[in-house]
């Protein structure tokens, strides 16, 4: 089932559509689509958001008495920080919700 979703299904372009999209199903699809049941059944998926801080300083300087010598330094700090993360819960009565990750560190 799953090298048949992969194939395209004959659409070349479904997988990618599955990459590039949130396509976690939440309600437990029909019997018209296997994959979906898989996925709705035992997939894992997760809603992450990150905060970035960058910070950089560039020194340098540059001395010409007929020969031209000089130096420069590049110093730079960058954080990522987790601000918010939700996970796929697990089915029940035919839906799935996203749950805090509290939830899911316990």
């Amino acid at each position: 089932m799953a090298q048949k979703w992969l194939d395209g299904n004959g659409d070349g372009s479904a997988v990618f559509s599955y990459l590039l999209n949130n396509h976690a199903p939440t309600t437990r699809p029909g019997a018209g689509d296997p994959f979906g049941q898989l996925l709705f059944d035992r997939g894992r998926s997760s809603r992450t958001g990150y905060g970035a801080m960058a910070d950089a300083h560039e020194y340098g300087f540059e001395l010409n008495l007929g020969l031209s010598l000089g130096a420069s330094v590049e110093l730079s700090n960058k954080a990522q920080t987790l601000e918010s993360a939700r996970f796929l819960g697990a089915p029940r009565n035919g839906k799935r919700e996203y749950v805090p990750y509290s939830y899911c560190a316990r």
